[in-house]
């Protein structure tokens, strides 16, 4: 029996060395799985894009906002062509407006965000105030918020901007051949001075703002809304007065940005004590409960008695209709009240 095993085996050992041979001189199976160089390839390798969702965003935001309420303001610049921002605004409906209310949205929030500065922002205009929201630099990428929002004609636009500017980088990162990048030959990213990029966003923040005030006017009441960390970014046009006469000042949702120290609001509120101030809080976030019964010591020690807190709630979805007139009411009536 152990004579026809060669004889057996031969055959199929001719077989395989055919396909091997083949298998080597064929051009046709030249490519990187295969040991091929990458100069055989005659497309190079495509750079992959970095897209920027905040910016993505304020395109949506433009496209579905078209209208009389969109302005595009300037900047300081040493160049013919400066750089423009967008601000929402919209003109009181009332033939002896009261004033204007400029509204500084979070970090990583766009001018028309639907929790805090859209309602205040469409519903003042109402009471007879002009309304103006900013566009501000994305401070930390981070900052950025998860969409809890159901999908809506913002949301579809910016998925469709999305798609369009990525779907070559799709095409190019899903390709089973592109050459793997080594990841251990980039070196590691710096990471920028916590103090230099707080000076920075206050440098660009306090420009828009001096824009808008530009363009607004101070006739009546200036009301400055600021939500999140804008109060930290607002700190030195604050403390150097800043202000307009006869303004006022509402704190939505304090927040302490990177880089800034959540005790130097002692020394800005120090000297605003002359000025109306409206603190709101969502009280049902234990930092945020934290840090307003903060604030409401500084007051007390300060002896700020034209400054009010208040409580608010803050709903999506069916009850956010009833809750956001809500609050722009107890906004309304605060400024009715001084």
């Amino acid at each position: 029996m152990p004579h026809l095993l060669p004889s057996f085996f031969r055959p199929l050992a001719r077989t395989l060395a055919v396909l091997l041979s083949l298998l080597l001189t064929s051009p046709s199976w030249a490519n990187p799985l295969f040991g091929a160089d990458e100069e055989d390839s005659a497309e190079p390798p495509r750079e992959r894009q970095h897209l920027d969702e905040y910016q993505q965003l304020l395109q949506a935001l433009r496209q579905e906002l078209r209208g009389t309420d969109l302005l595009e303001l300037p900047l300081p610049s040493d160049s013919d062509t400066p750089a423009r921002f967008l601000t929402l605004h919209i003109e009181a409906l009332s033939d002896q407006p009261k004033g204007q209310v400029i509204l500084l949205p979070a970090d990583g929030y766009h001018p028309d965000w639907p929790r805090g500065i859209a309602p205040l922002r469409r519903q003042l205009p109402e009471y007879g105030w002009h309304s103006y929201a900013l566009s501000l630099p994305l401070y930390q990428a981070s900052s950025l918020p998860e969409r809890t929002l159901p999908p809506g004609p913002l949301l579809m636009r910016l998925d469709q901007l999305v798609t369009e500017t990525s779907t070559e980088t799709e095409q190019a990162n899903n390709d089973p051949f592109a050459p793997v990048e080594e990841e251990s030959t980039r070196p590691p990213a710096e990471r920028p001075d916590p103090s230099a990029q707080l000076a920075q966003q206050r440098e660009q923040v306090e420009a828009r703002l001096r824009a808008v005030l530009s363009e607004s006017g101070t006739r009546g009441r200036t009301v400055l809304v600021l939500q999140g960390q804008s109060v930290f970014w607002l700190q030195p046009w604050l403390e150097s007065g800043g202000l307009p006469r006869n303004a006022a000042l509402i704190l939505l949702q304090v927040e302490v940005p990177a880089g800034a120290d959540a005790a130097s609001l002692r020394q800005t509120l120090a000297g605003l004590t002359r000025t109306p101030l409206l603190d709101l809080y969502d009280p049902r976030h234990a930092e945020q409960q934290a840090w307003a019964a903060e604030r409401q010591a500084i007051y007390r020690r300060l002896g700020y008695a034209r400054a009010t807190q208040l409580p608010i709630h803050f709903e999506f979805g069916r009850r956010a209709e009833t809750t956001d007139h809500w609050i722009a009411q107890r906004v309304e009536g605060w400024l009715r009240s001084l």
